[in-house]
Protein backbone atom coordinates (compact mmCIF):
# COMPACT_ATOMS: atom_id res chain seq x y z
CA UNK A 1 0.00 0.00 0.00
CA UNK A 2 1.30 3.67 -0.96
CA UNK A 3 1.16 6.18 1.60
CA UNK A 4 -0.77 8.72 1.35
CA UNK A 5 -0.29 12.07 0.20
CA UNK A 6 -0.73 15.29 2.75
CA UNK A 7 -3.78 16.19 1.19
CA UNK A 8 -5.14 12.79 2.00
CA UNK A 9 -3.68 11.60 5.16
CA UNK A 10 -5.96 12.37 7.71
CA UNK A 11 -3.85 11.87 10.68
CA UNK A 12 -1.18 14.60 9.35
CA UNK A 13 -3.85 17.09 9.22
CA UNK A 14 -3.72 18.38 12.54
CA UNK A 15 0.05 18.87 12.02
CA UNK A 16 -0.82 20.50 8.52
CA UNK A 17 -3.28 22.82 10.37
CA UNK A 18 -0.50 23.93 12.38
CA UNK A 19 1.74 24.36 9.95
CA UNK A 20 -0.70 26.41 7.76
CA UNK A 21 -1.63 28.88 11.01
CA UNK A 22 2.33 29.13 11.46
CA UNK A 23 2.13 30.84 7.95
CA UNK A 24 -0.71 32.77 8.31
CA UNK A 25 1.13 34.43 11.27
CA UNK A 26 4.06 35.41 9.59
CA UNK A 27 1.94 37.20 6.79
CA UNK A 28 0.15 39.05 9.09
CA UNK A 29 3.56 40.57 11.12
CA UNK A 30 4.54 40.88 7.96
CA UNK A 31 1.54 43.19 6.54
CA UNK A 32 0.33 44.61 9.06
CA UNK A 33 3.63 46.28 10.19
CA UNK A 34 3.71 47.46 6.62
CA UNK A 35 0.16 48.73 6.95
CA UNK A 36 0.96 50.34 10.74
CA UNK A 37 3.62 52.49 9.04
CA UNK A 38 1.24 53.17 6.06
CA UNK A 39 -1.61 54.03 9.11
CA UNK A 40 0.72 57.09 10.65
CA UNK A 41 2.07 58.22 7.71
CA UNK A 42 -1.73 58.68 6.11
CA UNK A 43 -2.71 60.11 10.01
CA UNK A 44 0.39 63.00 9.47
CA UNK A 45 -0.99 63.99 6.35
CA UNK A 46 -4.42 63.99 7.33
CA UNK A 47 -3.35 66.35 10.61
CA UNK A 48 -1.55 69.14 8.13
CA UNK A 49 -4.60 69.09 6.23
CA UNK A 50 -6.42 70.28 9.66
CA UNK A 51 -3.76 72.85 10.52
CA UNK A 52 -6.54 75.43 10.25
CA UNK A 53 -9.31 73.51 11.74
CA UNK A 54 -10.42 73.88 15.23
CA UNK A 55 -9.34 70.21 15.77
CA UNK A 56 -6.11 70.80 14.85
CA UNK A 57 -4.31 70.53 18.63
CA UNK A 58 -6.73 67.18 19.60
CA UNK A 59 -5.29 65.81 16.17
CA UNK A 60 -1.57 66.20 17.10
CA UNK A 61 -2.61 64.06 20.30
CA UNK A 62 -4.46 61.86 17.98
CA UNK A 63 -1.22 61.26 15.58
CA UNK A 64 0.82 60.97 18.99
CA UNK A 65 -1.20 58.18 20.33
CA UNK A 66 -1.09 56.31 16.71
CA UNK A 67 2.96 56.74 16.48
CA UNK A 68 3.57 55.97 19.99
CA UNK A 69 1.25 52.41 19.27
CA UNK A 70 2.85 51.50 16.44
CA UNK A 71 6.33 52.30 18.04
CA UNK A 72 5.29 50.61 20.80
CA UNK A 73 3.87 47.21 18.82
CA UNK A 74 7.16 47.33 16.13
CA UNK A 75 9.69 48.33 18.45
CA UNK A 76 8.90 46.17 21.85
CA UNK A 77 5.96 43.70 21.21
CA UNK A 78 6.43 42.44 17.90
CA UNK A 79 10.32 41.44 17.89
CA UNK A 80 9.71 40.14 21.45
CA UNK A 81 6.95 37.87 19.76
CA UNK A 82 9.27 37.16 16.49
CA UNK A 83 12.02 35.75 19.16
CA UNK A 84 9.48 33.52 21.56
CA UNK A 85 7.73 32.23 18.37
CA UNK A 86 11.66 31.17 16.58
CA UNK A 87 11.88 29.58 20.13
CA UNK A 88 8.54 27.39 20.29
CA UNK A 89 7.62 29.36 23.44
CA UNK A 90 4.81 31.73 22.26
CA UNK A 91 1.40 29.84 21.23
CA UNK A 92 -0.49 30.67 18.04
CA UNK A 93 -4.07 31.91 19.92
CA UNK A 94 -2.18 34.26 22.23
CA UNK A 95 -0.03 36.11 19.11
CA UNK A 96 -3.23 36.49 17.20
CA UNK A 97 -4.56 38.00 20.61
CA UNK A 98 -1.80 40.15 21.04
CA UNK A 99 -2.41 41.53 17.40
CA UNK A 100 -6.27 41.73 17.48
CA UNK A 101 -5.97 44.13 20.62
CA UNK A 102 -3.17 46.79 18.25
CA UNK A 103 -5.87 46.43 15.88
CA UNK A 104 -9.14 46.59 17.38
CA UNK A 105 -7.49 49.71 19.50
CA UNK A 106 -6.35 51.20 16.14
CA UNK A 107 -9.84 51.32 14.06
CA UNK A 108 -10.99 52.78 17.72
CA UNK A 109 -8.54 55.26 17.34
CA UNK A 110 -9.47 55.93 13.27
CA UNK A 111 -13.22 55.60 14.22
CA UNK A 112 -13.13 58.60 16.53
CA UNK A 113 -11.16 60.62 14.47
CA UNK A 114 -13.84 60.50 11.89
CA UNK A 115 -16.86 61.41 14.47
CA UNK A 116 -15.13 63.61 16.26
CA UNK A 117 -12.83 65.79 14.25
CA UNK A 118 -14.93 65.06 10.17
CA UNK A 119 -15.17 68.63 9.12
CA UNK A 120 -18.92 69.76 8.73
CA UNK A 121 -20.48 70.81 5.06
CA UNK A 122 -18.57 74.08 5.10
CA UNK A 123 -15.51 72.72 4.74
CA UNK A 124 -16.48 70.41 2.13
CA UNK A 125 -13.43 69.85 0.86
CA UNK A 126 -11.52 69.05 3.77
CA UNK A 127 -13.89 66.34 4.62
CA UNK A 128 -13.86 64.59 0.63
CA UNK A 129 -10.25 64.60 1.85
CA UNK A 130 -11.18 62.74 5.55
CA UNK A 131 -13.52 60.44 3.97
CA UNK A 132 -10.88 59.66 1.01
CA UNK A 133 -7.96 58.95 3.85
CA UNK A 134 -10.42 56.34 5.56
CA UNK A 135 -11.45 54.69 2.42
CA UNK A 136 -8.05 54.48 1.78
CA UNK A 137 -6.75 53.11 4.87
CA UNK A 138 -9.66 50.48 5.13
CA UNK A 139 -9.40 49.16 1.54
CA UNK A 140 -5.87 49.25 1.44
CA UNK A 141 -5.72 46.74 4.29
CA UNK A 142 -8.06 44.04 2.85
CA UNK A 143 -4.61 42.15 1.76
CA UNK A 144 -3.05 43.13 4.91
CA UNK A 145 -5.53 41.54 7.27
CA UNK A 146 -6.33 38.15 4.66
CA UNK A 147 -4.44 35.53 6.46
CA UNK A 148 -6.70 36.64 9.62
CA UNK A 149 -9.86 37.93 8.32
CA UNK A 150 -11.51 39.07 11.88
CA UNK A 151 -8.85 41.33 12.70
CA UNK A 152 -9.77 43.03 9.67
CA UNK A 153 -13.39 43.16 10.46
CA UNK A 154 -12.60 44.48 14.11
CA UNK A 155 -10.39 47.57 12.45
CA UNK A 156 -13.00 48.70 9.80
CA UNK A 157 -16.18 48.07 11.66
CA UNK A 158 -15.48 51.01 14.04
CA UNK A 159 -13.61 52.99 11.64
CA UNK A 160 -16.05 52.94 9.44
CA UNK A 161 -19.30 53.75 11.93
CA UNK A 162 -17.59 56.01 13.48
CA UNK A 163 -17.48 58.29 9.91
CA UNK A 164 -20.90 56.76 9.11
CA UNK A 165 -22.12 58.13 12.41
CA UNK A 166 -20.49 61.61 11.94
CA UNK A 167 -22.18 62.31 7.99
CA UNK A 168 -25.52 60.75 9.87
CA UNK A 169 -25.54 63.70 12.20
CA UNK A 170 -24.53 66.35 9.65
CA UNK A 171 -27.53 65.36 7.63
CA UNK A 172 -26.12 63.62 4.81
CA UNK A 173 -28.71 59.93 4.59
CA UNK A 174 -27.58 59.50 1.15
CA UNK A 175 -23.56 59.08 1.85
CA UNK A 176 -24.91 57.22 5.63
CA UNK A 177 -26.38 54.21 3.48
CA UNK A 178 -23.62 54.58 1.32
CA UNK A 179 -21.20 54.06 4.27
CA UNK A 180 -23.00 50.91 5.37
CA UNK A 181 -23.18 49.63 1.93
CA UNK A 182 -19.44 50.15 1.96
CA UNK A 183 -18.69 48.49 5.51
CA UNK A 184 -20.93 45.26 3.82
CA UNK A 185 -18.63 45.65 0.63
CA UNK A 186 -15.81 45.51 3.01
CA UNK A 187 -16.93 42.56 4.85
CA UNK A 188 -17.81 40.23 1.72
CA UNK A 189 -14.78 40.99 0.20
CA UNK A 190 -12.26 40.76 2.79
CA UNK A 191 -13.94 37.15 3.56
CA UNK A 192 -13.86 36.01 0.14
CA UNK A 193 -10.44 37.40 -0.26
CA UNK A 194 -9.25 35.14 3.35
CA UNK A 195 -10.38 32.42 1.39
CA UNK A 196 -8.21 32.04 -1.46
CA UNK A 197 -5.24 33.78 0.72
CA UNK A 198 -5.28 30.36 3.25
CA UNK A 199 -6.19 28.14 0.32
CA UNK A 200 -3.15 29.52 -1.14
CA UNK A 201 -1.12 29.04 1.63
CA UNK A 202 -2.45 25.33 1.96
CA UNK A 203 -2.02 24.95 -1.44
CA UNK A 204 1.82 26.10 -0.93
CA UNK A 205 2.20 24.15 1.79
CA UNK A 206 1.18 20.87 0.67
CA UNK A 207 3.35 21.32 -2.86
CA UNK A 208 6.00 21.87 -0.45
CA UNK A 209 5.15 18.62 1.54
CA UNK A 210 4.60 16.66 -1.67
CA UNK A 211 7.71 18.14 -3.60
CA UNK A 212 9.55 17.05 -0.04
CA UNK A 213 7.99 13.56 -0.23
CA UNK A 214 9.20 13.09 -3.90
CA UNK A 215 12.47 14.37 -3.02
CA UNK A 216 12.97 12.00 0.05
CA UNK A 217 11.21 8.95 -2.13
CA UNK A 218 14.08 9.67 -4.81
CA UNK A 219 16.53 9.76 -2.32
CA UNK A 220 15.41 6.42 -0.71
CA UNK A 221 15.64 4.72 -3.88
CA UNK A 222 19.06 6.60 -4.81
CA UNK A 223 19.51 4.96 -1.36
CA UNK A 224 18.22 1.16 -2.31
CA UNK A 225 19.61 1.07 -5.77
CA UNK A 226 23.57 1.82 -4.35
CA UNK A 227 22.54 -1.14 -1.61
CA UNK A 228 21.29 -2.99 -4.61
CA UNK A 229 24.30 -2.63 -6.03
CA UNK A 230 26.71 -3.20 -3.31
CA UNK A 231 24.80 -5.93 -2.69
CA UNK A 232 25.43 -7.45 -5.79
CA UNK A 233 29.13 -6.29 -5.65
CA UNK A 234 29.13 -8.58 -2.66
CA UNK A 235 27.75 -11.65 -4.23
CA UNK A 236 29.95 -11.16 -7.29
CA UNK A 237 32.83 -10.84 -4.63
CA UNK A 238 31.64 -13.57 -3.03
CA UNK A 239 31.06 -15.99 -5.81
CA UNK A 240 34.74 -15.37 -7.26
CA UNK A 241 36.05 -16.18 -4.01
CA UNK A 242 33.66 -18.98 -3.17
CA UNK A 243 34.32 -20.29 -6.95
CA UNK A 244 37.71 -20.27 -6.17
CA UNK A 245 37.72 -21.97 -2.92
CA UNK A 246 35.82 -24.75 -3.56
CA UNK A 247 37.58 -25.60 -6.70
CA UNK A 248 40.33 -26.38 -4.53
CA UNK A 249 39.57 -28.96 -2.15
CA UNK A 250 37.16 -30.53 -5.51
CA UNK A 251 40.41 -30.47 -7.12
CA UNK A 252 42.67 -32.03 -4.32
CA UNK A 253 39.82 -34.72 -3.75
CA UNK A 254 39.68 -35.63 -7.26
CA UNK A 255 43.73 -36.12 -6.91
CA UNK A 256 43.59 -37.85 -3.83
CA UNK A 257 40.76 -40.35 -4.75
CA UNK A 258 42.53 -41.22 -8.55
CA UNK A 259 45.95 -41.49 -6.00
CA UNK A 260 44.47 -43.80 -3.67
CA UNK A 261 42.54 -45.78 -6.37
CA UNK A 262 46.44 -46.57 -7.95
CA UNK A 263 47.64 -47.23 -4.21
CA UNK A 264 45.12 -49.61 -3.87
CA UNK A 265 45.33 -51.71 -6.90
CA UNK A 266 49.13 -51.76 -6.50
CA UNK A 267 48.71 -53.15 -2.63
CA UNK A 268 50.61 -50.00 -1.13
CA UNK A 269 50.61 -49.89 2.43
CA UNK A 270 50.12 -46.32 2.90
CA UNK A 271 46.72 -45.89 1.68
CA UNK A 272 45.50 -44.83 4.94
CA UNK A 273 47.35 -41.33 4.67
CA UNK A 274 45.92 -40.91 1.15
CA UNK A 275 42.54 -41.42 2.95
CA UNK A 276 43.04 -39.15 5.82
CA UNK A 277 43.55 -36.26 3.15
CA UNK A 278 40.69 -37.38 1.38
CA UNK A 279 38.59 -37.20 4.63
CA UNK A 280 40.01 -33.66 5.36
CA UNK A 281 39.31 -32.36 1.34
CA UNK A 282 35.65 -33.93 1.98
CA UNK A 283 35.68 -31.84 5.41
CA UNK A 284 36.56 -28.55 3.82
CA UNK A 285 34.00 -28.90 1.15
CA UNK A 286 31.20 -29.89 3.62
CA UNK A 287 31.96 -27.15 5.99
CA UNK A 288 32.01 -24.26 2.95
CA UNK A 289 28.53 -25.64 1.89
CA UNK A 290 27.41 -25.68 5.24
CA UNK A 291 28.21 -22.33 5.85
CA UNK A 292 27.01 -20.91 2.41
CA UNK A 293 24.07 -22.23 3.83
CA UNK A 294 23.86 -20.32 6.78
CA UNK A 295 24.67 -17.18 5.31
CA UNK A 296 21.50 -17.88 2.90
CA UNK A 297 19.45 -18.76 6.11
CA UNK A 298 20.82 -15.96 7.77
CA UNK A 299 20.19 -13.15 5.42
CA UNK A 300 16.85 -14.17 4.33
CA UNK A 301 15.22 -14.67 7.63
CA UNK A 302 14.70 -17.96 7.69
CA UNK A 303 15.72 -18.29 11.15
CA UNK A 304 13.55 -18.29 14.01
CA UNK A 305 14.83 -17.93 17.49
CA UNK A 306 13.10 -21.15 19.67
CA UNK A 307 14.11 -19.81 23.17
CA UNK A 308 14.37 -22.19 26.29
CA UNK A 309 16.07 -22.73 29.44
CA UNK A 310 19.41 -24.10 28.96
CA UNK A 311 22.83 -24.30 30.39
CA UNK A 312 25.96 -22.97 28.67
CA UNK A 313 28.69 -25.20 30.85
CA UNK A 314 27.76 -28.96 29.54
CA UNK A 315 27.13 -27.03 25.98
CA UNK A 316 31.13 -25.24 26.11
CA UNK A 317 32.26 -28.24 28.12
CA UNK A 318 31.33 -30.67 24.82
CA UNK A 319 33.00 -28.35 22.61
CA UNK A 320 36.34 -27.96 24.05
CA UNK A 321 36.28 -31.15 24.35
CA UNK A 322 35.09 -31.51 20.66
CA UNK A 323 38.70 -29.40 20.07
CA UNK A 324 41.17 -30.46 22.66
CA UNK A 325 42.45 -33.04 20.21
CA UNK A 326 42.55 -30.44 17.62
CA UNK A 327 44.72 -28.08 20.30
CA UNK A 328 46.54 -31.04 20.93
CA UNK A 329 48.41 -31.54 17.81
CA UNK A 330 49.26 -27.63 17.99
CA UNK A 331 50.58 -27.77 21.34
CA UNK A 332 48.53 -25.47 22.56
CA UNK A 333 46.57 -25.05 25.64
CA UNK A 334 42.37 -24.88 26.05
CA UNK A 335 40.95 -24.17 29.25
CA UNK A 336 37.70 -23.43 30.28
CA UNK A 337 36.78 -21.81 33.47
CA UNK A 338 32.98 -22.19 34.01
CA UNK A 339 30.32 -20.99 36.34
CA UNK A 340 26.85 -22.50 37.20
CA UNK A 341 24.13 -20.59 35.24
CA UNK A 342 21.18 -20.75 33.47
CA UNK A 343 19.94 -18.74 30.14
CA UNK A 344 16.89 -18.50 28.40
CA UNK A 345 17.48 -18.77 25.16
CA UNK A 346 17.98 -20.60 21.45
CA UNK A 347 20.22 -23.52 22.29
CA UNK A 348 21.27 -24.55 18.59
CA UNK A 349 22.00 -20.97 17.81
CA UNK A 350 24.04 -20.53 21.20
CA UNK A 351 25.95 -23.43 20.46
CA UNK A 352 26.90 -22.26 16.95
CA UNK A 353 28.14 -18.82 18.34
CA UNK A 354 30.16 -20.63 20.51
CA UNK A 355 31.47 -23.03 18.42
CA UNK A 356 32.13 -20.25 15.56
CA UNK A 357 34.13 -17.82 18.36
CA UNK A 358 36.21 -21.43 19.73
CA UNK A 359 37.07 -21.91 15.86
CA UNK A 360 38.21 -19.50 14.99
CA UNK A 361 40.21 -19.03 18.05
CA UNK A 362 41.86 -22.21 17.86
CA UNK A 363 42.24 -21.21 13.82
CA UNK A 364 44.31 -18.29 14.62
CA UNK A 365 46.47 -19.73 17.62
CA UNK A 366 49.48 -21.09 16.93
CA UNK A 367 51.39 -21.44 20.17
CA UNK A 368 50.31 -20.28 23.95
CA UNK A 369 46.90 -21.09 25.22
CA UNK A 370 42.92 -20.34 24.81
CA UNK A 371 41.13 -19.65 27.91
CA UNK A 372 37.44 -19.31 27.96
CA UNK A 373 35.97 -17.99 31.11
CA UNK A 374 32.58 -17.30 32.58
CA UNK A 375 31.41 -14.35 34.86
CA UNK A 376 27.76 -13.75 35.92
CA UNK A 377 27.37 -10.30 37.66
CA UNK A 378 23.95 -8.89 38.89
CA UNK A 379 23.69 -7.57 35.27
CA UNK A 380 24.75 -10.04 32.25
CA UNK A 381 26.11 -12.79 31.59
CA UNK A 382 29.76 -12.23 30.15
CA UNK A 383 31.56 -15.16 28.03
CA UNK A 384 35.37 -14.58 27.24
CA UNK A 385 37.00 -16.26 24.41
CA UNK A 386 40.98 -15.36 25.26
CA UNK A 387 44.09 -16.75 22.56
CA UNK A 388 47.27 -15.81 22.12
CA UNK A 389 47.07 -16.08 18.43
CA UNK A 390 47.92 -13.71 15.39
CA UNK A 391 45.95 -10.91 16.90
CA UNK A 392 43.86 -8.70 14.66
CA UNK A 393 45.46 -5.00 12.80
CA UNK A 394 43.91 -2.11 14.13
CA UNK A 395 42.51 -1.20 10.81
CA UNK A 396 41.24 -4.56 10.48
CA UNK A 397 39.19 -4.77 13.74
CA UNK A 398 35.96 -2.77 12.27
CA UNK A 399 35.26 -5.16 9.47
CA UNK A 400 36.03 -8.43 10.74
CA UNK A 401 32.25 -9.12 11.07
CA UNK A 402 31.41 -8.37 7.64
CA UNK A 403 31.10 -11.30 4.87
CA UNK A 404 33.75 -12.82 3.37
CA UNK A 405 36.39 -10.69 4.82
CA UNK A 406 39.27 -12.74 6.63
CA UNK A 407 42.51 -11.61 8.29
CA UNK A 408 46.03 -13.27 7.46
CA UNK A 409 44.37 -14.85 4.84
CA UNK A 410 45.27 -13.22 2.10
CA UNK A 411 46.13 -16.31 -0.62
CA UNK A 412 42.75 -17.42 -0.10
CA UNK A 413 43.54 -21.00 1.71
CA UNK A 414 40.63 -22.62 1.64
CA UNK A 415 41.49 -25.00 4.82
CA UNK A 416 40.69 -21.25 6.31
CA UNK A 417 37.03 -21.11 5.08
CA UNK A 418 35.67 -18.13 3.25
CA UNK A 419 35.48 -15.61 6.19
CA UNK A 420 31.94 -16.28 6.96
CA UNK A 421 32.26 -17.67 10.40
CA UNK A 422 32.37 -14.21 12.37
CA UNK A 423 29.70 -12.73 9.83
CA UNK A 424 26.98 -15.74 11.18
CA UNK A 425 27.76 -14.95 14.79
CA UNK A 426 27.48 -11.45 14.64
CA UNK A 427 24.00 -11.86 13.00
CA UNK A 428 23.36 -14.84 15.00
CA UNK A 429 24.09 -12.26 18.54
CA UNK A 430 21.47 -9.66 16.97
CA UNK A 431 19.02 -12.25 16.33
CA UNK A 432 19.43 -13.44 20.13
CA UNK A 433 19.93 -10.02 21.58
CA UNK A 434 23.14 -10.48 22.58
CA UNK A 435 26.18 -8.02 22.13
CA UNK A 436 29.44 -9.24 20.84
CA UNK A 437 32.21 -7.37 21.84
CA UNK A 438 36.31 -7.91 20.28
CA UNK A 439 40.06 -6.60 21.97
CA UNK A 440 43.35 -7.36 19.84
CA UNK A 441 46.39 -7.02 19.87
CA UNK A 442 48.32 -7.72 16.67
CA UNK A 443 50.86 -10.41 17.53
CA UNK A 444 49.54 -11.38 21.30
CA UNK A 445 46.17 -12.43 21.09
CA UNK A 446 42.44 -11.60 20.20
CA UNK A 447 39.48 -11.30 23.29
CA UNK A 448 36.02 -11.97 22.13
CA UNK A 449 33.29 -11.41 24.64
CA UNK A 450 29.78 -12.50 24.32
CA UNK A 451 27.58 -10.26 27.26
CA UNK A 452 23.68 -12.01 27.60
CA UNK A 453 21.79 -9.69 29.47
CA UNK A 454 20.34 -10.32 33.24
CA UNK A 455 16.80 -11.51 32.05
CA UNK A 456 18.21 -13.82 29.91
CA UNK A 457 20.84 -15.38 32.67
CA UNK A 458 20.12 -16.54 36.26
CA UNK A 459 22.98 -18.31 38.57
CA UNK A 460 22.03 -22.24 39.13
CA UNK A 461 23.25 -24.34 41.86
CA UNK A 462 26.10 -25.77 41.39
CA UNK A 463 26.32 -29.45 40.13
CA UNK A 464 28.43 -31.90 38.46
CA UNK A 465 27.20 -33.22 34.85
CA UNK A 466 28.70 -36.38 33.82
CA UNK A 467 30.20 -36.64 30.37
CA UNK A 468 28.51 -38.44 27.60
CA UNK A 469 29.71 -41.59 26.41
CA UNK A 470 29.67 -42.58 22.86
CA UNK A 471 28.66 -46.21 22.29
CA UNK A 472 27.58 -48.58 19.26
CA UNK A 473 24.66 -49.62 18.88
CA UNK A 474 24.49 -53.65 18.59
CA UNK A 475 21.84 -55.37 16.88
CA UNK A 476 20.01 -52.10 15.84
CA UNK A 477 17.48 -52.59 13.02
CA UNK A 478 18.29 -49.66 10.87
CA UNK A 479 16.47 -49.28 7.18
CA UNK A 480 17.93 -46.78 5.30
CA UNK A 481 15.57 -45.12 2.47
CA UNK A 482 17.52 -43.38 -0.24
CA UNK A 483 17.26 -43.10 -4.12
CA UNK A 484 21.15 -42.36 -3.89
CA UNK A 485 23.10 -45.21 -4.36
CA UNK A 486 26.46 -43.88 -3.26
CA UNK A 487 24.04 -42.62 0.30
CA UNK A 488 22.92 -45.94 0.66
CA UNK A 489 26.55 -47.28 0.91
CA UNK A 490 28.18 -45.16 2.78
CA UNK A 491 25.21 -44.98 5.82
CA UNK A 492 25.69 -49.02 6.02
CA UNK A 493 29.43 -48.72 6.29
CA UNK A 494 28.80 -46.15 9.15
CA UNK A 495 25.66 -48.00 10.68
CA UNK A 496 27.47 -51.64 10.34
CA UNK A 497 30.47 -50.42 12.40
CA UNK A 498 28.13 -49.29 14.78
CA UNK A 499 27.44 -52.65 15.04
CA UNK A 500 24.02 -51.93 13.54
CA UNK A 501 21.91 -54.09 11.35
CA UNK A 502 21.21 -52.20 8.00
CA UNK A 503 18.70 -52.79 5.60
CA UNK A 504 18.58 -50.57 2.31
CA UNK A 505 15.99 -48.83 -0.24
CA UNK A 506 15.98 -47.18 -2.73
CA UNK A 507 11.87 -46.96 -3.64
CA UNK A 508 9.24 -46.46 -1.07
CA UNK A 509 8.01 -50.65 -2.21
CA UNK A 510 11.14 -51.25 -1.78
CA UNK A 511 11.37 -50.27 1.89
CA UNK A 512 7.96 -51.93 2.25
CA UNK A 513 9.34 -54.99 1.02
CA UNK A 514 11.71 -54.98 3.64
CA UNK A 515 9.96 -53.82 6.57
CA UNK A 516 7.06 -56.22 6.23
CA UNK A 517 9.86 -58.99 6.38
CA UNK A 518 11.87 -57.22 9.35
CA UNK A 519 10.44 -54.58 10.97
CA UNK A 520 12.69 -51.99 11.63
CA UNK A 521 13.60 -50.32 15.13
CA UNK A 522 14.59 -47.17 13.63
CA UNK A 523 14.65 -45.38 9.81
CA UNK A 524 16.51 -42.93 8.71
CA UNK A 525 14.91 -41.32 5.07
CA UNK A 526 15.99 -38.77 2.79
CA UNK A 527 12.97 -36.14 2.59
CA UNK A 528 12.94 -35.54 -1.15
CA UNK A 529 13.17 -38.95 -2.82
CA UNK A 530 12.20 -38.32 -6.38
CA UNK A 531 9.37 -35.11 -7.82
CA UNK A 532 6.56 -36.58 -6.31
CA UNK A 533 7.19 -38.77 -3.51
CA UNK A 534 8.94 -37.99 -0.01
CA UNK A 535 10.13 -39.32 2.59
CA UNK A 536 6.91 -38.53 4.73
CA UNK A 537 4.85 -40.13 2.61
CA UNK A 538 7.01 -43.30 2.46
CA UNK A 539 6.72 -42.86 6.46
CA UNK A 540 2.78 -43.19 6.55
CA UNK A 541 1.94 -45.72 3.69
CA UNK A 542 4.33 -47.79 5.87
CA UNK A 543 2.92 -47.48 9.06
CA UNK A 544 -0.67 -47.81 7.29
CA UNK A 545 0.89 -51.23 5.76
CA UNK A 546 2.32 -52.18 9.07
CA UNK A 547 -0.32 -50.91 11.28
CA UNK A 548 2.33 -49.72 13.82
CA UNK A 549 4.22 -46.37 14.16
CA UNK A 550 8.19 -46.76 13.31
CA UNK A 551 10.63 -44.10 14.82
CA UNK A 552 11.97 -42.19 11.90
CA UNK A 553 14.98 -39.44 11.25
CA UNK A 554 14.37 -37.74 8.26
CA UNK A 555 17.56 -36.55 6.21
CA UNK A 556 17.29 -32.83 4.11
CA UNK A 557 19.27 -30.74 1.75
CA UNK A 558 17.04 -28.41 2.19
CA UNK A 559 16.85 -25.39 4.45
CA UNK A 560 15.68 -26.44 7.98
CA UNK A 561 13.47 -23.24 8.84
CA UNK A 562 11.45 -23.45 6.08
CA UNK A 563 7.48 -23.47 6.31
CA UNK A 564 7.72 -27.25 5.50
CA UNK A 565 9.23 -28.16 8.42
CA UNK A 566 7.89 -25.89 10.72
CA UNK A 567 4.34 -27.83 10.06
CA UNK A 568 4.92 -31.84 8.77
CA UNK A 569 7.94 -32.51 9.92
CA UNK A 570 7.52 -30.62 13.35
CA UNK A 571 7.37 -34.20 15.26
CA UNK A 572 10.18 -35.70 13.98
CA UNK A 573 14.07 -35.49 14.05
CA UNK A 574 15.16 -33.79 10.97
CA UNK A 575 19.59 -33.73 9.73
CA UNK A 576 20.58 -31.29 7.32
CA UNK A 577 22.76 -32.48 4.82
CA UNK A 578 25.81 -32.44 4.41
CA UNK A 579 25.84 -35.31 7.81
CA UNK A 580 28.56 -35.34 10.16
CA UNK A 581 28.83 -39.25 11.63
CA UNK A 582 29.28 -37.45 15.06
CA UNK A 583 25.70 -35.44 14.14
CA UNK A 584 23.79 -38.58 13.11
CA UNK A 585 25.31 -40.86 16.32
CA UNK A 586 24.17 -38.30 18.83
CA UNK A 587 20.37 -37.89 17.03
CA UNK A 588 20.13 -41.44 16.97
CA UNK A 589 20.88 -41.77 20.69
CA UNK A 590 18.08 -39.16 21.27
CA UNK A 591 15.89 -41.01 19.45
CA UNK A 592 16.19 -44.12 21.09
CA UNK A 593 16.37 -42.43 24.17
CA UNK A 594 12.83 -41.19 23.91
CA UNK A 595 11.16 -44.14 22.40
Amino acid sequence: MQPESPITDHSALPQFEKQVTERRLDMLLKQTTLTGLFSVLFAGILTLTMQNSVHFVAMLYWLGTNAAMVAIREGVIYPQIREKRAQGVLKAPFVFSTITGFWLFAGFLWGWAGYFYLPGSAQMELMVAFIAVMVGITSGNIISFAPAVWIGLLFVTPTVLGFALRVYQYNFPILFYCMLFYLLYLFITMFRVSKVVIHTISLDLKNQQLLQQVTEEKQRAEAEKIKAERANQSKTEFMTSASHDLRQPLNSLGLFLFALKQKIQSGASDSLQVLEKVEQAHKSVSGMFSRMLEVSSVETGKIIPQSTQIEPRPIISAIVDEYSQQCLNKQIQINYQPVQASLYSDELLFTRIVRNLVDNAVKYTQQGEILISEVLTDQVYKLDIRDTGIGIPANELPRIFDEYHQVGNKKRDARQGLGLGLFITFRLCQLLGFKIEVSSIEGKGSCFSLIIPLRQAELLPEEHSSAEILSPFPNLRVLVVDDDPDILSGMTLILEQWQCIVNTASSADKAIQIASQSLPDIILCDYRLDETITGLDVLKHLEATLNTAVPAIFITGEHLADSLFENELSHYRVLQKPVLATELHSVITQQLTEA
